[in-house]
């Protein structure tokens, strides 16, 4: 283990554990993993997981998942009063509070906590925390199991955890690994514990009629270009939508993923593109994400930082605002052109 890291943890008494907004498999999966760990080494300290969002219902068979405080963080640390806060899967203060990030970093500066950040994005903030981790692995869970490989007993539920995490974010293996030596090693001793990746997907991939009719617009909406393959639905939609199907915003953010894993380079051959969707907390905020094959040679990050946001290469993400889905693709696209 990490000096540093055995450090902050054998010295903390509470332990507050947190991941992004609008949490995908790998923060769930993070989540669930570091809390079997730290409550399985460090019995007599006090483990919270908190998240200052919702996640799909289809992550809900991840252990321990059901004791996710969704509030924000901010009223955590009031709270519980932690001395050590983890941040997984992010680096941007932003990323963990869906309003007034500057309030979430005062409250920590202000409270003396100890902070940790574990994440296999690049670097784009190092917020100023006191330990800093990071390594392009395939996900945060897999970073989590290296760091702390030394403490780690695998059992079926932690192993279930870590294996999400790591099929998740590798598109069931489809992306470029940096370290698939490393990857293909440890989702071996998943499969000792009887985890099957089919019974993984099929866990993650469950659709409600609700998510189907944001798919069925998704695929209406498609445009095919020369270059890239793009699509969208208006906030028009999106209301239209949630008032008539009684869907949430987490749904909605699925079957968006969905979409853009299955059918957003599957298109005339063209190996890269994005989606424009309404940001579901803000009505002057727009999401763009992207998405390219390793064969495409495109850095879609560069797209996403331009737009304030960021991610890997061949997968990234933006907010930004615009009047409306007209104006928000006109962005999106003058951004790609002048990139």
């Amino acid at each position: 283990m990490d000096k540093q890291l055995k450090d902050v943890l054998s010295s903390a008494r509470k332990i507050a554990i947190t991941a992004h907004i609008s949490p995908d498999p790998d923060a769930i999966g993070s989540l669930s993993f570091l809390y079997q760990i730290l409550k399985s080494n460090y019995p007599d300290k006090k483990i919270i997981m908190s998240v200052d969002d919702g996640f799909a219902k289809n992550l809900s068979f991840i252990k321990f998942s059901d004791k996710i405080k969704l509030q924000p963080l901010v009223k955590t640390i009031a709270d519980q009063k932690p001395d050590l806060l983890i941040f997984l899967d992010g680096n941007e203060f932003k990323r963990f509070a869906k309003e007034d990030p500057e309030k979430l970093k005062a409250k920590i500066t202000k409270a003396k906590i100890k902070t940790v950040i574990i994440d296999h994005h690049p670097i784009i903030n190092k917020m100023g925390v006191d330990l800093y981790i990071q390594k392009e692995t395939s996900s945060t869970a897999e970073l989590i199991y290296e760091i702390l490989n030394d403490i780690i007993t695998l059992d079926r539920d932690s192993a279930e955890a870590l294996l999400t995490s790591i099929v998740a974010d590798t598109g069931r293996f489809l992306y470029p690994l940096r370290y698939p030596k490393s990857t293909f090693a440890l989702v071996t001793e998943c499969f000792k514990h009887g985890i099957l990746i089919e019974e993984l997907s099929n866990k993650m991939v469950r659709y409600t009629r609700s998510q189907l009719l944001i798919i069925a617009e998704l695929l209406k909406n498609t445009v095919v270009t020369s270059d890239y393959t793009y699509s969208f639905y208006s906030r028009e939609f999106l209301n239209n939508w949630f008032k008539e199907t009684k869907g949430t915003k987490y749904e909605a953010g699925e079957a968006n993923h969905s979409y853009v894993h299955t059918y957003l380079r599957a298109a005339n051959g063209n190996k890269w593109g994005f989606t424009i969707t309404p940001h579901t907390d803000n009505k002057k905020t727009f999401r763009v994400s992207f998405r390219a094959d390793n064969a495409a040679g495109i850095d879609t990050s560069i797209f996403s930082k331009a737009l304030g946001g960021g991610g890997h290469k061949p997968a990234s993400g933006a907010e930004f605002e615009a009047k409306d889905i007209k104006e928000a693709i006109k962005k999106v696209k003058q951004i790609i052109k002048n990139c």
